[in-house]
């Protein structure tokens, strides 16, 4: 997990980019964060969806219990989609829900577990969210069990400018579950 905003940032340069918008969701939005937060890559705005910026110690725990659970070969996507998916809408989207499913399973455990485990370890950035100097967007789903709209709400609260957009009936994949709003949340912000 450490080493991925490094990775982002030198594959960018690779390409001679230097300056930038990041959209990130989820943990990507750490990584988004940590990018504007650490200044050797220019973001000019900064777009966060479902996002996360550090965990309280019973969340790191809940989350060291997934890892390990999955290295002890339980199998957590029904549960990982509970949490991802408000009921009503996986009901409501069978195909779009049972593709999730299906890509959930793909996932190799070890790398869940490995995940799970580093997302337990992550430094937090919630003290550092005032330093966040660019236009920001936290967009969150009001049916988020993954990261808690207050979540979000913190977050926005705590950078200077931000812009703070709760979708009603959203759960933690916006991009999934509210897609066309979302992208056309994002293109106005990003324009």
């Amino acid at each position: 997990m450490e080493g991925v905003r490094e990775a982002v940032e030198r594959g960018l340069a690779i390409r001679g980019v230097r300056e930038s918008a990041v959209v990130g969701c989820s943990i990507g939005a750490y990584h988004a964060l940590g990018m504007a937060l650490a200044g050797e890559f220019r973001v000019s705005r900064l777009a966060l969806l479902g996002p996360i910026a550090g965990a309280d110690p019973e969340v790191k725990e809940a989350f060291a219990g997934y890892a390990r659970a999955l290295a002890g070969g339980v199998d957590l996507v029904e549960p990982f989609l509970g949490l991802a998916l408000p009921a009503t809408w996986a009901e409501a989207h069978p195909a779009e829900t049972a593709t999730l499913r299906a890509r959930a399973a793909e996932a190799p455990r070890a790398t869940l577990a490995a995940e799970c485990d580093a997302i337990g370890r992550l430094a937090d950035l919630r003290p550092r969210l005032r330093e966040v100097r660019v236009p920001a967007l936290v967009r969150v789903g009001d049916a988020d069990r993954n990261t808690p709209p207050a979540w979000g709400e913190a977050m926005a609260r705590a950078m200077p400018g931000a812009v703070l957009q709760v979708v009603s009936g959203v759960g933690h994949l916006p991009l999934v579950q509210d897609a066309e709003a979302t992208s056309a949340a994002l293109e106005r912000f990003l324009s």
